[in-house]
């Protein structure tokens, strides 16, 4: 009996296994997209700061503030100005 539950709990444990080491390699390509698309994120969020740095005129309220201060605080971290 006692070797049948060590059996069960081998064969769950290598799924375990099997299923966390593809929990991994999803996130590790998750991670390598991220990256990637990383210089692409930092351009759009300076061109917003800039945007509306550029136009004294508007009105940033909201939304659209809320938008930019995440931008420019996206901007700070990624340059490591915290």
């Amino acid at each position: 009996m006692a070797l049948t539950v060590a059996v069960v709990l081998s064969r769950e444990d290598n799924k375990a296994r099997a299923d966390s080491a593809a929990k991994t390699k999803a996130e590790a390509m998750a991670n390598a997209q991220l990256i990637a698309a990383a210089p692409d994120l930092l351009a759009v969020a300076k061109a917003l700061a800039e945007f509306a740095d550029g136009n004294n005129r508007l009105n940033l309220t909201g939304k659209l503030a809320e938008s930019v201060g995440l931008a420019r605080a996206a901007i700070a971290k990624a340059e490591g100005v915290q």
